[in-house]
């Protein structure tokens, strides 16, 4: 695909362990359409975890579909060690030294930055993913656009790195920017880098030096990446459901009863669902009713607005992914699972804060599966948005169609 204004971009939005759903849709998208060695997707943008499959699938921008089902083996070869250590997690679980620390900070050597040490995933990250081979697409014409969001800690802004083949200038609106850069592993794991769990990354930005963390804090429009590559036709995959309220319900309460109170995982969970997902539908409207008023201008007129119609497709975990993680609570590593025993995050109303950290190779094998299906039972849609017939390969069958 020719680099160019227009063309098709990608949206991969965030949340932990649970992006591998994105790696499910996006292998049964190869399976619709075909096509090949070029991407569909010649703009790419990610945020969080979802930054780090857009990165895995730009840099092997010329070798669709092969790149979505290797990023399918990417996600079940994960394990938690990979991603994180529990180390730092041993001064929350042992109450005399975190007490010490409050009481006696100068006393101690040192002072937890977070829940987690994310080391192993750079080390991961580092051996999966070619940042360089993200700026040779770009050279070579496969890839148009790639983008990386974080939030920055130190200034406040929500921040858009992204890398060009053409020349296209940098924006600015009220409380995020965009930064052209070379995108690099670093902002990988700043996007990726949850409050309180990972660390904050520093990242240079105008000259200086500001600290990040996860790309989906204050991010207001998820869309607008792609939007000021010029994208003509946006995908965006999400993880999370399309109604939270009453998500994952134990059942109705009985006559009389009152509702039991919410646990700190549970208050954690919707806080962080807050964060993660409720932004990209409200964009999403956003975009269709600027289509719907696009449409009335008269055509004569239309070519002297700065405007332009944008056709969008989203698609999410047809099922809670709660219910999954529920089944694979004992498979977490065990100071993990401590720490969340101790408010309420091995239960079922807390088990969507588990699903961010549950890199456990069943459950995001269970994931993959159910991206494949949701984006099966589309196929229609997805043939449509494409442009494309449907394709002589194969699109039923189990989990094994990925080898």
């Amino acid at each position: 695909m020719t680099a160019s204004a227009g063309g098709t971009g990608l949206l991969l939005m965030g949340g932990g362990a649970r992006t591998a759903y994105q790696a499910g849709v996006l292998a049964a998208i190869g399976e619709l359409i075909g096509g090949g060695p070029a991407s569909p997707f010649d703009k790419i943008a990610g945020t969080s975890a979802g930054a780090i499959n857009g990165a895995f699938l730009a840099a092997n921008a010329g070798g669709w579909p092969a790149a979505a089902v290797d990023l399918v083996d990417l996600w079940r070869g994960l394990t938690p060690g990979r991603v994180y250590s529990t180390e730092w997690l041993n001064w929350y679980l042992h109450g005399a030294r975190w007490v010490s620390w409050l009481a006696l900070p100068r006393l101690m050597r040192s002072r937890p930055e977070s829940l987690l040490d994310n080391a192993p995933m750079v080390e991961s990250l580092h051996e999966v993913i070619d940042t360089g081979a993200i700026e040779r697409a770009l050279a070579a014409g496969t890839l148009d656009y790639f983008a990386v969001s974080a939030s920055s800690y130190t200034s406040g802004r929500h921040v858009t790195f992204y890398s060009c083949a053409r020349e296209l200038a940098p924006w600015s609106r009220p409380g995020r920017v965009a930064v052209a850069a070379r995108i690099g592993i670093d902002h990988l794991v700043a996007s990726a880098a949850l409050p309180f769990v990972f660390a904050p990354v520093p990242l240079p930005i105008d000259g200086s030096i500001e600290y990040f963390g996860d790309g989906t804090m204050r991010q207001l429009a998820p869309l607008s990446p792609l939007v000021h590559a010029g994208a003509t036709r946006i995908l965006a995959i999400g993880v999370g459901p399309g109604q939270r309220a009453g998500l994952f319900d134990a059942g109705p309460a009985r006559s009389g009863d009152e509702p039991a109170k919410p646990t700190l995982a549970q208050i954690a969970g919707h806080a962080l669902a807050s964060i993660m997902f409720d932004a990209l539908p409200t964009d999403v409207e956003r975009l269709q009713r600027a289509n719907e008023a696009l449409a009335l201008i008269p055509p004569g007129l239309g070519d002297a607005f700065p405007l332009r119609p944008v056709e969008i497709l989203t698609i999410n975990p047809s099922r809670p992914i709660e219910e999954l993680a529920l089944g694979h609570i004992r498979d977490l590593p065990p100071r993990v699972r401590a720490f969340l025993r101790t408010f309420g995050g091995t239960e079922q109303n807390g088990m969507a804060l588990a699903s961010y950290l549950m890199f456990e190779p069943a459950f995001t094998a269970e994931l993959v599966a159910l991206g494949r299906a949701d984006a099966l039972r589309r196929a229609a849609e997805i043939r449509g948005f494409f442009g494309t017939k449907a394709w002589a390969g194969p699109v039923t069958g189990g989990a094994g169609a990925f080898r």
